[in-house]
């Protein structure tokens, strides 16, 4: 991808956010179409585990 390129905003169903917990991370295969980036297909769903995704988890506690 190039510096030119932004993937993003990407709606979110609603059905798929409110499942979503913080801490999780999704595969998605994203597709661009004339109205923007929008999901395809929803891969694995995982609780992050590193040590900087750890740093991630505690930016979390003040959403929750």
């Amino acid at each position: 991808m190039s510096g030119e390129d932004t993937i993003g905003p990407v709606p979110v169903p609603e059905e798929v956010s409110t499942k979503l917990k913080c801490g999780w991370q999704m595969g998605l295969l994203l597709g661009k179409t004339r109205r923007g980036w929008r999901i395809k297909e929803v891969g694995d769903i995982s609780l992050m585990k590193s040590e900087l995704e750890n740093a991630e988890l505690k930016k979390c506690a003040i959403f929750q």
